[in-house]
């Protein structure tokens, strides 16, 4: 202890005067034991909850343990790092879905700019966590009150302690099944590439994928045709020749061969030199308008490559055609054809290049359909 008249340092607790300038020292002995006192009771929480107002005993009680520090924080680190698990953690699970389902599919609307505001807003969201948090805390804390009236402060603060806190649950079960779907996509994507639908189809895809399913108990049964073999034939076509997809039958031009993607329903024919193609296909009827929308769709597709006709019908052999034509000065053009017959979708396209002479082929072809 020191003589604040003299700087004496000769003194000892419980002097009253100081041997050096006869300063009276009751005064700073009382209040040096006040100063104490003080700093005890300010570093424990047991006695410093008696200088708290009712209200705040409840929400220190249904925050938790980690009253003091949310209190004295300025950025929440947690939130930063967990975000959406964060909410979850601390019980607010309106907030937590919105940070982990909503913001982030409005921003993958918005591309890059997105993702650079989902950044700003959580750092937003870190900066003013304490202040949303204790926002819904003194709102809870307010209905247990008005739930609970007449019920004195400390079954209050019991109540609270139980209905706030924290779900140390919740996160961890979301966090779990978030990693298995991710696990299952993976495995998803791998067996994709292992049957060959991703990398590239082949006409042995479908039977891989049937035997894959047929071996687990999974029944599967894909309709083959096994007439064609795989990739395309090496043998164009020297004269028409008939063919078949269901019940419409056609004739191919001569100078055309056949790619096989080993569907019944569906037939890709081409050139040579790939100038020209058509392909043929059907469909179950789902709509009274399947032919018209079905055209409607292709054309709204490609809108902003071609320029499209007017939906039309046309008559080949007693069978009524909607047709439709696209036309582009870069692209190749394309025709198309959809009639119904049966409850089943006949959809014809021809795509021919602005310098090929196959204008002649399209004719052979819509002149050949007729139904058995």
């Amino acid at each position: 202890m020191k003589c604040r008249y003299c700087d004496n340092e000769n003194i000892k607790p419980g002097d009253k005067f100081c041997q050096n300038c006869g300063a009276n020292l009751m005064y700073e002995n009382i209040t040096s034991e006040v100063k104490v006192e003080d700093k005890e009771i300010n570093n424990n929480p047991q006695t410093s909850n008696d200088y708290l107002t009712d209200d705040e005993r409840l929400i220190k009680a249904y925050i938790g343990p980690n009253y003091e520090k949310i209190m004295n924080t300025s950025f929440s680190v947690p939130y930063f790092f967990l975000r959406g698990f964060y909410f979850l953690y601390r019980k607010l699970y309106l907030f937590a879905f919105l940070i982990m389902i909503v913001i982030p599919f409005f921003a993958l609307l918005f591309g890059g700019m997105g993702t650079l505001a989902i950044f700003v807003l959580h750092l937003v969201i870190s900066i003013k966590f304490k202040d949303i948090y204790l926002n819904q805390v003194k709102n809870r804390v307010n209905q247990i009150k008005n739930s609970n009236h007449g019920l004195p402060t400390s079954e209050l603060e019991s109540i609270c302690a139980k209905k706030g806190g924290t779900n140390i649950a919740a996160p961890v079960i979301l966090g779990v099944l978030w990693m298995v779907f991710i696990i299952l996509i993976i495995v998803f994507l791998v067996f994709l590439f292992t049957v060959g639908i991703i990398d590239g189809y082949n006409s042995s895809s479908s039977k891989k994928i049937e035997d894959y399913l047929n071996k687990y108990g999974i029944e599967y049964d894909y309709d083959y045709d096994d007439d064609y073999d795989d990739d395309y034939d090496d043998e164009y076509k020297t004269s028409e020749e008939d063919a078949k997809i269901d019940e419409l039958n056609y004739k191919v031009p001569a100078g055309y061969t056949i790619y096989n993607s080993s569907i019944k329903n569906f037939k890709y024919y081409r050139t040579k030199n790939n100038s020209c193609s058509f392909n043929i296909s059907s469909y179950p009827v789902f709509t009274d308008n399947a032919a018209t929308s079905w055209l409607q769709s292709y054309t709204d597709n490609n809108e902003d490559y071609y320029k499209s006709s007017d939906i039309t019908t046309v008559d080949y052999n007693s069978i009524t055609w909607y047709n439709t034509n696209l036309t582009s000065e870069k692209y190749t053009n394309k025709k198309y054809y959809t009639s119904v017959h049966n409850d089943k979708l006949y959809f014809y396209e021809f795509d021919y290049q602005n310098e090929s002479n196959c204008e002649n082929d399209n004719e052979i072809i819509l002149n050949s359909f007729n139904f058995n």
